[in-house]
C-alpha cells in the first residue's frame, strides 16, 4: 500500500511540471486602446505555450497562441480594443500549455 501512494505521489508530481521553468519578465502596455504584451521565460523545449492576460476589474480576457517555436521571448500584440475606461488596472498574465501553467501579475494604465 506504501509503495502504491508512493508511486502514485510522483506520478502526480511529475504531471504537474510545465515545459518551462519560469517567467522571467512580463510587461504589458497600453498601445493606442490595444494592450501589447511583452514576455520572456526561462526556457521553452516545448511547443503550444499560450499567453493569456485577464483584467479581473472589467472581466476582459484574452488569449493568443499557441507559440509552436523554441523561442523564450515574445511580443504579444492583443487585437482585441480595450474597453473605453481609464486608471490602473491589475492585469493577470499566464503562459501555459497543456504541461502546466505560470502566473504573473502586473499593472497596466489604460
Amino acid at each position: 500500500m506504501k509503495l502504491l501512494l508512493a508511486v502514485l505521489v510522483v506520478a502526480l508530481c511529475a504531471s504537474s511540471v510545465a515545459a518551462f521553468a519560469d517567467i522571467e519578465s512580463a510587461h504589458v502596455e497600453n498601445d493606442n486602446g490595444r494592450l501589447d504584451a511583452r514576455i520572456s521565460i526561462e526556457r521553452n523545449h516545448e511547443e503550444d505555450l499560450k499567453v493569456t492576460l485577464i483584467i479581473p476589474e472589467l472581466g476582459y480576457r484574452l488569449r493568443e497562441g499557441p507559440f509552436e517555436d523554441s523561442d523564450s521571448q515574445w511580443n504579444v500584440p492583443f487585437r482585441e480594443p480595450l474597453p473605453d475606461v481609464h486608471g490602473d488596472y491589475l492585469v493577470r498574465i499566464t503562459v501555459s500549455n497543456d504541461d502546466g501553467r505560470k502566473v504573473v501579475y502586473r499593472y497596466v494604465t489604460i
